[in-house]
């Protein structure tokens, strides 16, 4: 997931290789040292999947961590196979609970082609139509973004972006991507808007960085 092999096909063959050998419905299981599911290295490849493309598969693995986690999201180094409880390494693990952050900020923003993409990876439970959603102060490399998407009625809802961008690295367009179709879109200003693709389940919107709010309706 760190994505500094470029477009090289070997770490993504890797990728689906660990996954056809070692993942089932509980995660990744390492033989060898770990002897048990391992949470932090199942998450790294979910996210690999995210990056790749495929955001069903990259959910299916996360959820099989995800579904095991203890509140408030704490999880051992390696779980049992056996018990479900730790099998090794650190009860409350930070760098399981790191990877579990990383990839849900990813599904929720992250860098794209010179510009930023929302919503990128994030399924019907970060997505809901109807359910109002806030993000807040998430840094970037171009300075930290907020989004509030607040639904009015059945069939609408207003989308206010609150980003800082830093004064010499703006990025060149927003990407906007919901998980339904939308019927009509307009902004606060027109020339925001750069294009619209709608599809039967799904709307990708991409926007100029200056946008400060949509009207959606479906």
């Amino acid at each position: 997931p760190l994505q500094i092999l470029g477009d090289l096909p070997h770490p993504a063959n890797t990728v689906r290789e660990i996954d056809r050998k070692f993942v089932n419905d509980r995660g990744f299981f390492h033989p060898i040292i770990h002897s048990g599911y391992n949470p932090y290295l199942t998450l790294q490849l979910a996210h690999s999947y995210l990056l790749l493309g495929d955001v069903n598969r990259a959910w299916e693995i996360a959820e099989t961590i995800l579904r095991q986690t203890r509140s408030p999201f704490s999880l051992p180094e390696a779980i049992h196979p056996t018990s479900g409880g730790g099998a090794m390494g650190d009860g409350h693990h930070g760098w399981a609970a790191a990877e579990i952050v990383l990839f849900l900020r990813d599904c929720l923003v992250r860098e794209f082609d010179g510009g930023l993409m929302f919503f990128g990876g994030a399924n019907s439970r970060l997505v809901q139509c109807g359910k109002n959603l806030l993000m807040e102060n998430v840094p970037t490399d171009y300075g930290t973004v907020g989004i509030r998407m607040e639904f009015e009625s059945s069939n609408r809802c207003v989308v206010q972006f609150r980003n800082e961008f830093f004064p010499d690295a703006r990025p060149a367009t927003l990407k906007i991507q919901l998980p339904f179709a939308t019927k009509k879109i307009a902004a606060s200003s027109p020339n925001d808007i750069l294009r619209v693709d709608c599809q039967e389940n799904a709307t990708v919107i991409r926007c100029a960085s200056v946008i400060k709010t949509l009207f959606i309706e479906w």
